[in-house]
């Protein structure tokens, strides 16, 4: 749904942003830290000629600073807000080592840390969304909800993977849950399934109501159903992607899809 000529750059954002996860997570809480912002720089002219890379962000760093010179061609005043909002993600994405106790404690970071807030925003401007939609309660809501239901989606498909990683910082519902209530790890996979669908069914109840409004603001019905796309779509990948394919029963995924 994104518009022709935006629809490249959101690709290549959505695939950067994959790529630093990948980096980052792999490095010492603190390095992490200092290469977030190393590759921040990118975002801003004055360092254009700051070529030092840290240990980790060089590659990151140019392809970003490439995207952003190329986006100040668009004569579009949401751009600037564009780079401006992935700026305060990458500061903020990995910057908490604080060992969460309760799955409300952790979800606000999850979407943190999930780069949640730019996603939106991306989405929005590829969309070419007009930024009154961006105010409406509504889409506030929805917004929520979607990003409980992506956050721990992939929380659902990746923790096979992820318990198995050497690392100073687990980033995980389901260690979350197993602490909270004390249950096993197959208990709190279960319960996460069950935290994620009933988000879903908020989402969808909220989404028909949006629809079956007739008064309801065109360019609102046409972002909802950007954000259902993506969480659809980007819940498909997490199940069947090789990076977290790992032997599943029926019975966990049923409750899914």
């Amino acid at each position: 749904m994104s518009e022709v000529d935006r629809l490249a750059y959101v690709v290549k954002f959505i695939e950067f942003l994959c790529i630093v996860d990948d980096v980052m997570e792999d490095l010492p809480f603190g390095e992490a830290c200092i290469e977030h912002a190393i590759l921040r720089q990118a975002l801003y002219e004055c360092y254009d000629n700051d070529q030092y890379g840290g240990r980790a962000a060089g590659l990151m760093k140019s392809f970003l600073r490439e995207l952003r010179i190329e986006l100040t061609g668009f004569d579009d005043p949401s751009t600037p807000l564009l780079l401006k909002t992935l700026d305060t993600s990458l500061r903020n994405r990995d910057s908490d080592d604080s060992e969460f106790m309760t799955l409300a404690e952790y979800i606000p970071y999850r979407k943190t840390n999930f780069d949640y807030d730019f996603v939106c925003q991306l989405l929005r401007w590829g969309m070419n969304i007009p930024p009154a939609v961006q105010d409406n309660p509504l889409a506030r809501a929805y917004d929520n909800y979607i990003g409980v239901i992506v956050g721990l989606t992939n929380d659902y498909f990746s923790w096979a993977m992820e318990r198995q990683e050497a690392t100073d910082r687990i980033r995980n519902a389901v260690p979350v849950l197993m602490k909270e209530h004390s249950i096993s790890e197959t208990q709190a996979q279960i319960m996460l399934k069950e935290v994620i669908v009933n988000e879903e069914r908020k989402a969808k109840k909220l989404r028909d109501n949006i629809m079956s409004r007739t008064k309801a603001d065109e360019e609102l019905k046409r972002y909802v159903t950007g954000m259902e796309l993506f969480a659809a779509g980007y819940s498909f990948w997490c199940a069947t992607c090789p990076r977290y394919h790992r032997p599943q029963s029926a019975g966990l995924l049923e409750g899914l899809y």
